[in-house]
């Protein structure tokens, strides 16, 4: 088979066959390992930052690095733990799961009192011993009261109407509807 025939059924122009076979010829690469002065640059202060939180991910270790002031973006990053082999696979679940325990772990120091919600509501811990939930970790129970009576499902509706005796409101219940006896909205 010719060259000409043999580049058309590739789909290359001849003269690049032509080049990849002199250099193959001169013992070059096709194609070399590009120079990569950003990684070079900035390998160390990856490598130290994943080193020390080994359960972070590259956008993580990206920000850290960031925020110690080097400039790099996150694909470099995430090519400089590749090449370092600091890349944890989805694949590993088991080693995952015994990482997400120990994240969990370091935060289960029990609320010492209330704990105050934006929403208003408050939510205080009860002084029952805590019971063990999976992985021997204790399980908080808490009592719960809500300030507003948002989200309750059904809420009383209330009219505010003037009784001819007197001019101070009265506030009635009304019911949601005849099939509905237990609730009054």
């Amino acid at each position: 088979m010719s060259t000409s025939r043999f580049c058309d059924l590739l789909d290359i122009p001849e003269r690049t066959w032509r080049r990849w076979q002199a250099k193959a010829r001169a013992g070059k690469p096709v194609k070399g390992p590009w120079p990569a002065p950003s990684r070079d640059q900035h390998r160390e202060a990856v490598v130290t930052m994943a080193g020390k939180h080994p359960a972070w991910g590259h956008r993580k270790i990206w920000a850290m690095v960031r925020h110690d002031g080097h400039r790099l973006s996150p694909s470099t990053v995430l090519r400089i733990m590749a090449d370092e082999g600091l890349l944890l696979h989805a694949d590993y679940q088991k080693q995952r799961r015994e990482l997400a325990k120990q994240r969990k772990a370091a935060f289960a120091a029990p609320p010492t009192g209330r704990v105050r919600t934006r929403s208003g509501s408050s939510t205080s811990v009860s002084t029952r011993p805590l019971a063990a939930g999976p992985g021997g970790l204790p399980v908080l129970r808490t009592i719960t009261r809500s300030t507003s009576s948002a989200g309750t499902g059904h809420r009383p509706r209330t009219s505010t109407t003037r009784s001819p005796v007197s001019n101070s409101p009265s506030r009635r219940p009304k019911r949601c509807s005849a099939a509905c006896p237990w609730s009054t909205i």
